[in-house]
């Protein structure tokens, strides 16, 4: 009798198990797919590992997913021109270095892409998009083209207007540059100022730790134990829930996502301890630039000011070298008007404040300011307001959107690029 209540139970409980999950992937809008629930959660571990700005998926990468990275991997380190840049990037340019020595490079069209983390996300993303579309162009038709992604994860103007100069200093060779901005520019440049930094400076919470040599204290120690426990967390959850199937499931792949949020939030938390426990006091000069005494305005101000006048300069250097220049403001989840949000994009965009304000006073400034660089010569995308009628979640922090939303930014870019005749042939090298 006890072993037929036990299968009774046991019989209900999967029935149940099963209705439920019936009742909602019916529910679930849009509709649940296992390769979207997977690669969700596969980005929340990237971003804990440093993944999701590492470079890849460029000219030189093979297609599919990147390869797990090394437990070793530096997800930022200083360098001598633009004050770090991120770990991997020697072996990636010098991958890429090869590919512009090319004789063939000479009637190939050569696009590189910069910008901050949302740009390494759309050169990721979209790499295969934008050159599948420029080939496909009837006036593009018979030239190759290949697609070079040189987003940094937290690089902000004039960072990109130093790097386009190194990088062509040793080798590069692109016959359009497309950047993508804005965001970093009036979050960190906030940040910045509201941490004693001059916002024109590289953004102090991605390297004032390579840069001090001050020791670390218990309060930076144990920020960095949680940061490592969780980047750790994180991937057994992950490889434990593709071992169980879980992402087969539309429950299971919420539980799943559920704990690695939980987990990603207290990895970002501890981050941002960590970084706070390095701040400014006592800091080099180098690191904090000269006295600024203005407010959040005058920050902006100067923020906005300086990504004006450096796309004016990275435009004229373009012109200088022979390629075309196209400066993209990017959406943005805390510019008033410009997307419908959901519950959870509000949810998980929340933090961190600064950034969230930033955005908020910044972008209308960015955008009037903007419209101005058609005067002076630079062609001007501005994409600020590209999801304003996009419903659909897209956002998955503060600032970055799924692999959609990169795609839906693709058009545009691609029809501004269109418009145009490519460019011609380069000579031999």
């Amino acid at each position: 009798m006890k072993s037929k209540k036990l299968g009774l139970a046991s019989a209900v409980f999967v029935v149940a198990l099963l209705a439920g999950e019936a009742l909602v992937r019916w529910s679930s809008t849009p509709a649940f797919s296992f390769e979207s629930a997977r690669e969700s959660a596969r980005q929340v571990v990237a971003r804990m590992r440093g993944g999701e700005w590492a470079p890849g998926d460029s000219a030189s990468a093979t297609d599919g997913e990147p390869a797990p990275l090394p437990d070793d991997y530096p997800e930022h380190l200083l360098h001598a021109y633009v004050g770090f840049d991120t770990g991997g990037s020697d072996d990636l340019c010098a991958a890429e270095l090869a590919l512009f020595a090319e004789p063939e490079a000479a009637e190939r069209i050569d696009v590189l892409v910069l910008g901050g983390s949302v740009a390494a996300g759309f050169g990721k993303d979209c790499n295969r998009q934008l050159k599948r579309g420029l080939e496909d162009a009837p006036q593009w038709r018979g030239r190759e083209v290949r697609v070079f992604n040189a987003g940094r994860g937290g690089f902000r103007q004039p960072q990109l207007l130093h790097l386009f100069e190194y990088l062509y200093a040793i080798g590069y060779r692109p016959d359009i540059v497309i950047e993508i901005d804005g965001f970093n520019e009036v979050a960190l440049g906030l940040a910045n100022a509201r941490a004693g930094v001059h916002p024109v400076m590289p953004s102090i919470s991605h390297w004032t730790h390579l840069a001090s040599d001050a020791p670390l204290g218990p309060r930076a120690l144990d920020a960095v134990a949680v940061v490592r426990n969780e980047q750790h967390a994180a991937q057994r959850v992950f490889e434990r829930a593709e071992s169980l199937g879980l992402f087969h499931s539309v429950v299971g792949a919420r539980i799943v996502q559920a704990r690695l949020d939980a987990s990603y939030a207290r990895f970002a938390a501890a981050s941002e301890a960590f970084a706070a426990s390095r701040e400014v006091q006592g800091q080099r000069s180098y690191l904090v630039g000269p006295a600024f005494a203005g407010g959040d305005a005058a920050a902006l101000d100067a923020a906005v000011e300086i990504w004006f006048q450096s796309s004016v300069a990275l435009s004229a250097v373009c012109k200088e070298f022979g390629a075309r220049y196209l400066q993209v403001l990017q959406p943005t989840l805390h510019d008033a008007g410009s997307k419908p949000l959901t519950e959870n994009e509000r949810k998980k965009g929340a933090e961190p404040l600064v950034w969230a304000e930033g955005a908020r006073l910044g972008y209308p400034k960015l955008r009037a300011r903007g419209a101005e660089l058609a005067q002076h010569g630079v062609e001007f995308l501005d994409l600020s307001q590209a999801f304003a009628a996009v419903t659909d979640e897209l956002y998955y922090d503060v600032c970055h959107f799924a692999p959609a939303g990169n795609r839906m930014l693709a058009v545009p870019i691609l029809a501004a690029l269109e418009a145009l005749p490519p460019p011609p042939p380069r000579p031999a090298r």
